[in-house]
C-alpha cells in the first residue's frame, strides 16, 4: 500500500524523470549509459519479486532497464525511502531486492537508495551477513537529498528538471512545521520558478503536481495559491 502523498509523488516523478535524476545525482553512472537506446520501466518485474514477500510490495520503488555504452543490458533499481526517519531494516531490504532480481532474471543490478529524511548522519550504504569467514554482502549507491542544502544556488540555477525535484523536497522539509501563509509563499515561489526557467508546459504540469503533493495547504490558502497559479498560466501560455 502506498503510505502517503509523498510516496505517490516520488513514484510518479521517477517514472517521468529517471534520465534527469541519473544525470543530476549519479553523473558517473550517467556517463556509462547509452541514452540513445531506449530505456524502459520494469514495474511488472519489480512487482514479481516483491509480491507476497516479507519486504512488502514497495510501490514507491522503481526498476529500469538501460543499455551501457559497451552494449551490455543493465538494470537500475531506485529505492526511495520517504518515511522521514531511520529504519534499521532498510539495508536488508536493499540486499533482498538486489539478490531476488538477480536470482529471478539473471540480470546485473545497480541499486540506488534515495533518502529524503532529515537525519544527516543516517546514510546506510551496505548490508552484510556472515559467519566463520563466509559472507554475503551488498553495497549500493546513496543519494541523500539534504546534502544538497549547501548547493541551493546550484539547484536554483539548474535547468535539469530534477533540480526542481530536489528543491521541492528540501523546501517541503523546511516548511512542514511553518504556518500556511509562509508555506503558500514557498509553494508559489517554487511553481513560479518553473515558468521562469522556460520549461515546456508538460514539464511544468509534472513538476507542479510534485510540488502540490509535497506541500499541502489548508483550503483557504490552497484556493489563493491556485488563483495565483492560474494568473501565471495566463501570462505564460496565452
Amino acid at each position: 500500500m502506498i503510505r502517503n502523498q509523498s510516496d505517490v509523488a516520488w513514484k510518479e516523478i521517477l517514472g517521468e524523470y529517471f534520465k534527469d535524476f541519473v544525470e543530476y545525482c549519479l553523473p558517473e553512472l550517467y556517463g556509462l549509459i547509452n541514452w540513445k537506446k531506449h530505456w524502459s520501466s520494469l514495474d511488472k518485474e519489480l512487482n514479481a519479486i516483491t509480491k507476497g514477500s516479507d519486504v512488502g510490495n514497495r510501490l514507491v520503488d522503481k526498476l529500469f532497464k538501460v543499455y551501457l555504452k559497451d552494449g551490455q543490458e543493465q538494470w537500475v533499481l531506485c529505492h526511495v525511502e520517504v518515511q522521514g526517519k531511520q529504519d534499521d531494516d532498510f539495508p536488508k531490504r536493499m540486499f533482498t531486492y538486489g539478490y531476488r532480481i538477480f536470482d529471478k532474471y539473471q540480470k546485473p543490478v545497480v541499486s540506488c537508495a534515495i533518502l529524503t529524511d532529515e537525519a544527516k548522519n543516517w546514510r546506510p550504504s551496505s548490508f552484510r551477513l556472515g559467519l566463520a569467514g563466509s559472507y554475503l554482502s551488498v553495497e549500493y549507491l546513496v543519494v541523500k537529498l539534504i546534502d544538497y542544502q549547501d548547493r541551493i544556488k546550484e539547484l536554483e540555477a539548474s535547468t535539469n528538471p530534477f533540480g526542481s525535484v530536489v528543491l521541492t523536497q528540501l523546501a517541503a522539509l523546511d516548511v512542514k512545521r511553518k504556518p500556511d501563509e509562509e508555506r503558500k509563499q514557498v509553494k508559489f515561489a517554487l511553481t513560479r520558478r518553473l515558468y521562469d526557467k522556460g520549461f515546456k508546459k508538460a514539464e511544468v504540469v509534472n513538476l507542479y503536481k510534485f510540488i502540490d503533493w509535497l506541500i499541502g495547504l489548508s483550503k483557504p490558502y490552497e484556493l489563493e495559491y491556485i488563483h495565483e497559479v492560474y494568473e501565471l498560466e495566463e501570462t505564460n501560455y496565452h
